[in-house]
């Protein structure tokens, strides 16, 4: 049942990996725009979450039915939902509709797309291109595995190229790289390498998960905390992100899009009113 006045929010930290189900990671809160909270309800990998096994065969269908089976929520995806414009030659929608015969493996979506940006990529300062070699795997895995099936039974809606509807979930690309970049352009952190197992790594970590913390009220539990910081790959702190771009992307929603949004996607990095509130720090240990 739906919280009075509160936004269920899902932050997806993608991936197109062999291993997806444990690379893949999921936060699922609720946001309160009265009180500026995100509510963590839980912050887990694929696997733990649907219950799936790690290979992309289990765990894409599983992620599936998961988004279907929450129709009220904002679901803020850390992957490409969307190509360059030249590549989308018959419109967004068909494109999705198409994309399995159009692109029958990874490597004919990267052959087409090679570097080109999008024009949301340049103006969010996405760290790669949807085609690029890190990344291709990931977007063919997105569009083909996780939004064809989603559009093909009409189960979900991905904003700006699709109008919202109450009873299905609207997905959004968010990126927490450029979420991350924008914080230190504002003066609010200190960039450095989060993705590993070092100390610097942890505490870096740390400081991410305090800015964030700074700028809107988070609650969650030490054992949540514990997973974020601990998690090597810093794939559960990035799910928690977009969870929050998740709450941030509310504000958009009824408001006129620019066409080139409206037709080639955007990135959404902001987090909700970028208001600063004062908020504890989790110390280092």
């Amino acid at each position: 049942m739906r919280r009075s006045k509160q936004h269920r929010c899902i932050g997806i930290d993608f991936s197109g990996a062999m291993d997806a189900g444990q690379r893949l990671w999921i936060t699922v809160a609720w946001w309160s725009g009265a009180s500026r909270c995100l509510t963590v309800e839980s912050v887990r990998s694929a696997c733990e979450e649907l219950a799936c096994d790690p290979s992309p065969a289990d765990t894409f269908p599983a992620l599936v039915d998961f988004l279907k089976s929450n129709h009220d929520a904002i679901v803020a995806v850390d992957a490409p939902l969307s190509l360059p414009l030249p590549v989308m030659t018959s419109g967004w929608n068909q494109t999705v509709l198409a994309s399995p015969s159009r692109f029958p493996a990874p490597e004919s979506l990267r052959q087409e797309l090679g570097e080109t940006k999008r024009q949301t990529d340049r103006e969010t300062r996405t760290p790669m291109a949807p085609g690029n070699l890190r990344l291709y795997r990931q977007t063919y895995a997105a569009i083909v595995h996780v939004l064809h099936p989603l559009l093909t039974a009409r189960a979900a809606r991905v904003f700006p190229m699709m109008s919202i509807r109450p009873d299905q979930p609207t997905l959004i690309e968010a990126c927490p790289a450029s979420a991350i970049k924008h914080a230190a352009s504002c003066d609010q952190l200190t960039l450095a390498p989060y993705k590993g197992r070092t100390s610097g790594h942890i505490e870096q970590r740390r400081r991410i998960f305090n800015w964030l913390h700074t700028q809107i009220n988070l609650d969650l539990s030490p054992k949540e905390q514990r997973i974020i910081l601990e998690d090597q790959g810093g794939d559960a702190l990035d799910s928690l992100i977009c969870t929050a771009l998740a709450a941030g992307a509310l504000s958009e929603f009824g408001q006129p899009q620019s066409e080139i949004h409206s037709r080639e996607g955007r990135v959404f990095y902001r987090l909700p009113d970028e208001t600063p509130v004062v908020a504890a720090s989790v110390g280092s240990t």
